[in-house]
C-alpha cells in the first residue's frame, strides 16, 4: 500500500515539474553547437574502378565466393572411428580416507570462542537510548506461569 502510494506521488510530482519546466519555452530557435553542422557532403559520383568488372573478377571476394561455392567431400577421417572414438588417457583413482583427515588435531587448530549465555546489559534497559524517555511505552507486569497437571504427564506430550 506504502509503495503504491509513494509511485502515485512520485509520477505527480515528476509530471508538474516536467510541465512547469516547459511553460517558460517560449523561443523556438534551432541553435547549432559549430559551424560543422551547416557543411555539405559534396555530391557523390561514380568512377570507373567502382563499375570496373575487371577488378571486382580478380578480388579476394570473388575468390571467397567460389571457394564457398565448391561442394564439401566427406573425408575418410571424418567418418574413421578410430579418430572419433579415442581412448580415456587419464583416469582419477578412486579416493581414499587418509590418517590426517580424520586427526581431530588437524581441524581443532585454533580455538572456539564460547558464548557464556545472554545477560541483559545497561543500555538494553536504559531509557535515555530508547527514545530519551518520551518514547518508552511501560509494559505491565506478567503474572508467572503455573504448572498445570496436565503439562507435567509425560503421555500428553507423545
Amino acid at each position: 500500500m506504502k509503495t503504491r502510494i509513494l509511485s502515485i506521488v512520485m509520477m505527480a510530482v515528476i509530471t508538474v515539474l516536467t510541465s512547469a519546466t516547459s511553460v517558460n519555452a517560449i523561443e523556438r530557435v534551432s541553435r547549432s553547437a559549430s559551424s560543422l553542422e551547416n557543411a555539405t557532403d559534396p555530391a557523390m559520383t561514380i568512377e570507373n574502378w567502382m563499375t570496373s568488372e575487371i577488378l571486382w573478377n580478380n578480388s579476394l571476394a570473388s575468390n571467397f565466393d567460389l571457394a564457398l561455392e565448391n561442394s564439401l567431400d566427406m573425408e575418410t577421417w571424418m567418418t574413421n572411428s578410430l579418430v572419433w572414438d579415442m581412448p580415456v588417457i587419464a583416469v582419477d583413482d578412486v579416493l581414499m580416507i587418509e590418517a590426517w583427515m580424520t586427526t581431530p588435531m588437524m581441524w581443532d587448530m585454533m580455538e572456539t570462542e564460547m558464548d557464556t549465555g545472554l545477560s541483559l546489559e545497561g543500555w538494553m534497559v536504559n531509557s535515555m537510548v530508547w527514545g530519551n524517555g518520551s518514547l518508552v511505552v511501560e509494559t505491565e507486569v506478567e503474572n508467572p506461569l503455573v504448572l498445570s497437571d496436565w503439562m507435567l504427564k509425560e503421555e500428553n506430550w507423545k
